[in-house]
């Protein structure tokens, strides 16, 4: 019964674990988004910008 429960609460550290490293993943995934976000805006903006300098 003991080890039992053991492996459960070491099974339980390790999806923990797993949670937090996937959280950190997200917030990456977040932090590239918003960055390419800009990138984006930032290139309209360029493009806009020649498109009326071109009429």
């Amino acid at each position: 019964m003991e080890k039992m429960l053991s492996e459960i609460i070491s099974k339980i550290d390790f999806l923990q674990s797993d949670m937090n490293e996937m959280k950190k993943n997200i917030k990456g995934l977040k932090t590239d988004v918003g960055d390419l976000k800009i990138e984006l805006k930032t290139g309209q903006d360029t493009l806009m910008k020649q498109v009326a300098e071109n009429n």
